[in-house]
């Protein structure tokens, strides 16, 4: 048993550096020339690797564009759970959990051009289209769970249906005040955030 982690955990550990390499490459020419001008080659040199090293790995760009994506999704699906370890007990703490969830994924929107090519660019991909469905799905679950006793039995699947609805609003909302210069997105984010507030203070009071 020793000697098998022995030898297992060299090869994982290569394994994930050389997909941090070509995530990282993958990240850096999107920055420089966006989706549409990526190529397998390109990311090799940049990578430093050899191309059938990256074909190991990964079938093709999209895959590997696909793969940045998932991470992305990571990223934010972790400051969701972070953020729903302690439940909201009131119509108050959902309000301020909205609007900490929208303003989290809007810096790490902003900070981070190049999510705005991989998310325009990829938008038509069948795989893309696949991650995304699965986050927004993993996403809406957890925000569900925890607020859901905020809200009456029989009011519980429109609640969903209202999660599902604001999760791809904050997206398309986050998306359009990025494309703004920081005071006008700062003022989409406000109302936008209102909006979504507005539709909890429904469900939960009525």
């Amino acid at each position: 048993m020793t000697s098998k982690t022995t030898i297992r955990a060299p090869q994982q550990s290569r394994s994930q550096q050389r997909v941090d390499q070509i995530l990282l490459a993958t990240k850096q020419l999107i920055e420089q020339h966006g989706c549409a001008s990526l190529k397998m080659s390109d990311i090799a040199k940049t990578a430093n690797i050899s191309i059938g090293s990256i074909y190991q790995y990964y079938p093709d760009k999209q895959t590997i564009v696909a793969a940045l994506a998932q991470h992305y999704f990571d990223i934010n699906h972790e400051g969701i759970k972070q953020a729903m370890e302690v439940p909201p007990q009131n119509l108050a703490d959902v309000c301020q959990l909205m609007s900490n969830l929208i303003e989290g994924y809007y810096e790490l929107y902003r900070t981070d051009p190049v999510l705005h090519d991989i998310f325009l660019g990829s938008s038509t991909d069948k795989q893309f289209k696949e991650i995304d469905t699965a986050d927004t799905e993993r996403n809406i679950e957890i925000i569900y769970k925890g607020c859901r006793h905020l809200v009456k039995s029989s009011r519980r699947p429109s609640l969903k249906l209202l999660i599902l609805v604001q999760v791809n609003m904050v997206a398309s909302m986050v998306y359009t005040a990025t494309q703004l210069d920081e005071d006008k997105g700062k003022k989409v984010i406000m109302m936008g955030t209102k909006m979504i507030n507005a539709g909890w203070k429904d469900i939960i009071e009525n």
